[in-house]
């Protein structure tokens, strides 16, 4: 991590209610049964967060005792129903569990963050408005480019094959599923050249492409 990014997170960290939370999901995260969706997914996508606001032109300053609670809580959805397609629902639902030290009006906007942080990807069309929950929002999808997005998306599918969506045990399935994302909607200049820079989303769709190619001896 960046020296200055991590002085950044050092110091958003010395904000008690902050700093609390971080370490009560932290430690959540890492015993919960969830791997694609843990506290390594969590923690890069917190520095994501960084970067993006870092990089931030023609912006206002974002509220960040917004961002990083909503960036720690976007996926607690798992640890109540593992359906991919309903956790920004359920995580907007149960977040408040965790914010006692935020009041209705934080709350409320931390509940949007965490509901609108799919974007427009097939399926959710939840369009983020606010600064806010657009830098969450972009965060979570920087998982999804580069080489980081390979092996994500393989893991992500894995945990979904093991707890609910059976279909995706079978790596055909996977890579059928994965390699029509050649594009997904950014909306922050930042996080969309932060995916270009990284090979943006047309690395790994063409990866899944080719291995569904190449399976197609098997069935």
């Amino acid at each position: 991590m960046d020296d200055g990014i991590r002085k950044k997170l050092d110091d958003l960290l010395r904000i008690p209610r902050l700093g609390a939370l971080y370490v009560t999901l932290e430690e959540m995260y890492r015993k919960a049964p969830v791997f694609a969706h843990g506290w390594d997914h969590i923690h890069r996508v917190l520095v994501n967060a960084l970067l993006i606001a870092d990089r931030l032109q023609d912006e206002p300053e974002p509220d960040m005792e917004i961002v990083v609670p909503a960036v720690l809580l976007h996926d607690i959805g798992f640890l109540y129903n593992p359906d991919p397609y309903v956790h920004h629902l359920t995580g907007a639902e149960h977040c408040h569990i965790y914010l006692g030290a935020w009041n209705v009006q934080e709350v409320g906007l931390i509940e949007g963050c965490i509901r609108m942080h799919k974007g427009m990807m097939a399926r959710f069309n939840t369009k983020p408005t606010t600064l806010e929950e657009r830098i969450v929002c972009d965060s979570d999808l920087l998982e999804k480019s580069g080489y980081i997005g390979l092996m994500q998306g393989v893991r992500t599918f894995a945990e979904f094959g093991e707890r609910s969506h059976m279909e995706y045990r079978s790596l055909n399935e996977i890579a059928k599923h994965l390699m029509p994302l050649r594009d997904i909607e950014f909306f922050t200049s930042a996080g969309r050249k932060m995916a270009d820079e990284r090979g943006g989303l047309a690395l790994r769709a063409d990866f899944y492409k080719a291995a569904a190619r190449e399976m197609e001896a098997y069935y």
